[in-house]
Order: C-alpha cells, then sequence, then structure tokens
C-alpha cells in the first residue's frame, strides 16, 4: 500500500508580518533572530490599522524566534492583530499568532490554507488598551510556543497535512450482531487489503465505484455503480477511487463482551 502523501513542508518559515483585526497597533523593537545560525534582523518601527496587513520579511531558518513590542491605541475593543508567519508560495499555506482573538479573549496559533484554517493551541488573554506588553514566538520546524511579557502561552506542534491512499474505520453494531469495516481507496490503483480477523469470513463487501471527482445527476445515467460481492477468506480488492463497506456475517456472540 502506497505511503501517505505529506502535504506541508517538515519546517515551518517563509515570510512573516502583521495584520490588524479592526484595531489600531503600533508595533516597535521588531527582531527577527535565526538561532541555528546566530543571525538577527532588525526591522523599522509600524502601525497597523482597521484590517491592514505589512509584510516585513523572510526567513529560511528551520530555527528561528521573532520577538516585538506591542501597544494598541484605538479601534475596536473586542479586537486585536495577529503575527503572521510561515508564509510559503509554493504551498499556499500561512500560519498566525492571533493576539486578542474572539472579543478579545484569546492567544490563538492556527493555519490558513485554501480551503480555511485550523485553530492549533488556544490560550485566554486579554490585549490591553493603551498598555505596551512584550511579544515573543519561537518556531522550532514545527513546534510552535510564545511568551508575553515572558510568561509561556501557546506551546504546540502543528503536524502536516497527510493524505492517506486509504482511510479505514471498523464499527459494530450491538442490535444486528454485525461488525463494519468501512474503506475508503483515493487512489487510482486497485488496493488489495489482508483482513487479520476471522470476523468478515463470509461476510459480503459493498462498493460505490467511480472515477475522480464523479458524481451521479438526476436524469442523467449513473457514473457511480454499486457492486456487491461475498468475501470467501481473508482478502478484499478495493477499486480505485472507491467507498466500501464490509458487512461481516451475523455473529452469535458479541466478540467485544
Amino acid at each position: 500500500m502506497a505511503a501517505p502523501d505529506v502535504k506541508d513542508p517538515a519546517v515551518i518559515n517563509g515570510g512573516f508580518g502583521f495584520s490588524s483585526d479592526h484595531s489600531v497597533v503600533q508595533l516597535s523593537n521588531i527582531r527577527l533572530t535565526e538561532l541555528d545560525t546566530g543571525v538577527v534582523k532588525k526591522f523599522k518601527n509600524i502601525t497597523i490599522d482597521n484590517e491592514e496587513s505589512q509584510k516585513l520579511g523572510k526567513t529560511s531558518s528551520s530555527h528561528y524566534e521573532i520577538d516585538f513590542n506591542a501597544v494598541k491605541v484605538g479601534g475596536n475593543p473586542t479586537k486585536g492583530f495577529k503575527l503572521n508567519f510561515g508564509e510559503s508560495d509554493s504551498s499556499k499555506s500561512s500560519y498566525s499568532w492571533l493576539m486578542g482573538g474572539t472579543d478579545n479573549g484569546d492567544s490563538m496559533i492556527y493555519n490558513n490554507n485554501a480551503h480555511g484554517g485550523s485553530v492549533w493551541d488556544q490560550h485566554a488573554w486579554h490585549l490591553p488598551n493603551k498598555e505596551a506588553c512584550h511579544f515573543k514566538i519561537e518556531v522550532n520546524k514545527r513546534h510552535v510556543k510564545t511568551w508575553i511579557n515572558q510568561v509561556e502561552f501557546n506551546r504546540i506542534e502543528i503536524l502536516p497535512t497527510k493524505i492517506s491512499p486509504l482511510y479505514l474505520n471498523v464499527t459494530y453494531d450491538r442490535n444486528s450482531h454485525q461488525y463494519y469495516l468501512k474503506v475508503i481507496n483515493i487512489t487510482d490503483d486497485t488496493q488489495q487489503l489482508s483482513i487479520p480477523s476471522a470476523i468478515f469470513k463470509d461476510g459480503t463487501l459493498l462498493s460505490l465505484i467511480g472515477k475522480r471527482l464523479s458524481h451521479n445527476e438526476i436524469d442523467k445515467a449513473s457514473v457511480i455503480t454499486i457492486d456487491k460481492k461475498k468475501v470467501l477468506n481473508k482478502q478484499i480488492e478495493v477499486a480505485p477511487y472507491s467507498a466500501n463497506v464490509l458487512v461481516s456475517r451475523y455473529m452469535d456472540v458479541d466478540l467485544k463482551k
């Protein structure tokens, strides 16, 4: 069986900058420290307003820190700002540290991509008005840590997105006393599976089979077909781009007890 397709690079690096979330924030003493090379880069003071974004630089380092001072001087009292980092043109993704998240109540790490985003770590914190704070983020490959005024807030490993060729799940129905093995094959290859348990011997394999991105439409001929076959041993074959359910024979005893 093919290995999972890893969609993200092994290291989070690339471009970085700041964005306002309907607030006015002054940023100063902005510094990038590449911990694996010892290189230190300093940047000019900036002010971000409303929904403004400013890109400041980029790094190819696998272990770096970004630290800065920030003070909120105006805007929506329920909003904050964010540091964007790991911006990659090749993967079309980026990551953000949001300071003053929902109702100005969070220190949050999340990622952004073409399909939306995911929150990876979230802790309660309020961005004060007209009070300077010191912020620092450390990125070591895909491990991320943050500090606010020398107090650690976020610590998370952002795992890379992996697309597996097969997705499997087993469930048990106590009413019918049957097991169900669900297998999704998203590759263009037929997959051979060996079932280690005798539970599914003499079971039934139900399959929906089509081409990549195919779908049925009302008043048109079906392009997704239904297949049904008996399983006589511990081997099953799943077609390319198919959804399959292997149903065990009726079990007289609940094997989960």
